[in-house]
């Protein structure tokens, strides 16, 4: 495909994907903000958790990071259909 890139150029800028990350973490914050407390608390709620299943939430945490790190330096192609 033409355009297409599997490892995009990553470079600091102020039009990155950062700009779309803050916006998750706002809308997450206000929702969290607006959800009642007992239903907030039952998010983070830790008990009942086994071994396997805090390596899963370990893997899937630092996997988390590795693809938040790529989009915060990837540049927004702002004005193309791709």
């Amino acid at each position: 495909m033409i355009g297409m890139e599997l490892i995009p150029s990553l470079k600091i800028g102020w039009l990155n994907g950062w700009i779309l990350v803050c916006l998750l973490y706002l809308i997450y914050g206000i929702l969290l903000f607006i959800f009642p407390k007992d239903v907030v608390t039952r998010l983070y709620d830790k008990s009942g958790r086994g071994k396997r299943k805090k390596v899963f939430i370990y893997i899937g945490s630092l996997l988390a990071v590795i693809y938040f790190i790529l989009i915060i330096f990837t540049p927004l192609k702002i004005g193309t259909h791709i």
